[in-house]
Order: C-alpha cells, then sequence, then structure tokens
C-alpha cells in the first residue's frame, strides 16, 4: 500500500493548523504565482484530499480542476463547481485514462513533484497534457532544508548530504510508523530536469517568513494569541509575495522558437520547521 495512503488524513488536518508553514506562508505564495485562474482549466497533480483543487475553482474561478491523488481520501466538491477528483500516481500520470488526451492552462505541483519516481517521465506526461501557452508551478522543498537533515541524520558533511541528489527515506511526521521516500535535489538538480524535459524556467523565489510571521508563529504555539488576535496578525502580514507569473516578452526578432514551450515557475519552501511534530 502507498504509505499516503495511510498519511493523506493527518497530514491535511496538520496543514490547516493556524501554526502550519501552509497557512503562515506558503498557501499564498503559491496562489500569487499561479496566478489568475479565473476561466482557465487546472490540474493539481498530487492535490491530497482536494480541498485547494475545489479552492481554486469556487473562489477563484478556475473553469475546471481535476485533481489527482494516490491517497483517494477525497473531500465530497460541491456542486455548484466543476471539479473532478481522481485517484492516480503521479509517477504514472500517463497512465490515467481520465485525463488522456486533455490539456490544461495551468498545471500545479503544491509539495508533491519530489515524491515522483521517475521525475522525468512525469515531466513529460505534464508537457503533454499542456496547452501551448499553458504554464507549469512547482512548489518544493528548500534543498537545504534536506541536506541539513541529511547530514545530521547520516553523519556526513553539509555539502556531501547536498550534493546527495536521489531517494531519501524518513518516517513520517505525521505516523512515525510510516516511512515515505522522496528525492532531495540541489538547484541545479531541479532546474535541469525542467529544461531536460522542454520546460522554460522563467523564475525561482524564495519566501521567507517576515519577521511578524516568526514572532506570530512562536507566539500561536505558546498559546500567546486568541483566534481574533491571530486573525489580525494575519492580516497585517500576508501582503510579501509579488505576484509576478508571466510569459517572458517577445525579443526584438520575435520569438526563437515557433512553439515555445510551456512556462515553469519553481517555488523553493524554506525548512517546514513550523510543521507540528509528533507526540
Amino acid at each position: 500500500m502507498d504509505p499516503w495512503q495511510t498519511l493523506t488524513t493527518a497530514y491535511e488536518q496538520s496543514r490547516v493548523r493556524e501554526d502550519s508553514l501552509d497557512q503562515l506562508m506558503e498557501w499564498d505564495a503559491q496562489r500569487s504565482m499561479i496566478g489568475s485562474v479565473a476561466g482557465k482549466t487546472v490540474l493539481d497533480v498530487g492535490c491530497g484530499n482536494g480541498g485547494k483543487a475545489v479552492e481554486l475553482a469556487r473562489e477563484y474561478g478556475a473553469a475546471s480542476v481535476v485533481g489527482v491523488d494516490v491517497g483517494a481520501q477525497f473531500v465530497t466538491p460541491p456542486d455548484d463547481v466543476d471539479v473532478t477528483l481522481l485517484t492516480g500516481d503521479l509517477s504514472t500520470l500517463d497512465e490515467i485514462e481520465a485525463i488522456e488526451g486533455r490539456r490544461f492552462d495551468v498545471v500545479v505541483f503544491l509539495q508533491s513533484l519530489a515524491y515522483a519516481r521517475d521525475r522525468d517521465r512525469t515531466l513529460r506526461a505534464v508537457r503533454s497534457l499542456l496547452t501551448e501557452d499553458g504554464v507549469l508551478v512547482v512548489s518544493i522543498a528548500h534543498p537545504i532544508r534536506w541536506a541539513v537533515e541529511r547530514s545530521e541524520r547520516e553523519g556526513i558533511g553539509l555539502g556531501d548530504a547536498y550534493h546527495a541528489v536521489g531517494p531519501y527515506s524518513y518516517p513520517s511526521l505525521w505516523d512515525r510508523d510510516v516511512t515515505i521516500t522522496h528525492t532531495t535535489d540541489t538547484f541545479s538538480s531541479i532546474h535541469n530536469s525542467l529544461t531536460d524535459n522542454g520546460f522554460v524556467v522563467e523564475r525561482v523565489l524564495e519566501p521567507q517568513l517576515s519577521e511578524e510571521l516568526d514572532e506570530f508563529a512562536d507566539a500561536l504555539q505558546a498559546g500567546k494569541l486568541t483566534p481574533t488576535q491571530s486573525a489580525t496578525v494575519l492580516t497585517q502580514t500576508q501582503t510579501f509575495i509579488n505576484h509576478y507569473l508571466r510569459r517572458p516578452e517577445e525579443g526584438p526578432n520575435g520569438p526563437t522558437r515557433q512553439f515555445p514551450p510551456p512556462a515553469v515557475t519553481a517555488l523553493e519552501q524554506l525548512p517546514s520547521f513550523l510543521e507540528p511534530v509528533p507526540d
């Protein structure tokens, strides 16, 4: 059984906590990168329970959203939105018949691409699923986050740990009895895997918690803030990510390719140090 069939519920519960990195920074940053989805078709690969797929349709006006996840523990989409949630493995995206032959304006991997067993195969599948001017948005953990952990766990130097690109297995934060495996990367391995599979990297963004949010997280975890105070702090400090998802301007001599490959925006997240630690 895939570990995510066991972990999805606990994972999603941790992500909706007010002090989770997802609530404090990630989702706002991800939405800023995705840009407007009004009237667009969206594919959310590794969608978890599908909550964000529903939100992209209901709150942000996507014409239709398809979510794919191996966990198969989905929310029930409301009747007033066009959201389809499919059980499927992102490692074999090209075998999911329900999306075969479809084209999407936007494809997103929100902290999921690292779990692909064959990233090249997954990215090739995504390339074939995007419209001609489609956009791929990738949100992943910062490479340094895993280099530090690997260095400490395996007793090797930080430089060696950083360059140890490949599968890395560890006990899940949400259930220590479940081991999960994903690929650790360097900046170059991430970039090259995208460009090698026909994408143009437009921009890389490394958001960081503001000082106010950092203090807020500490206070929240210490139980010093009421829900009203929490909401006030969040409202005042959530405007630190710039909207930037644009295709490059055409050069003076026109485009260099007749059909430029889809754009990809890579979001490198800082260590998820605010994720709850199991009891």
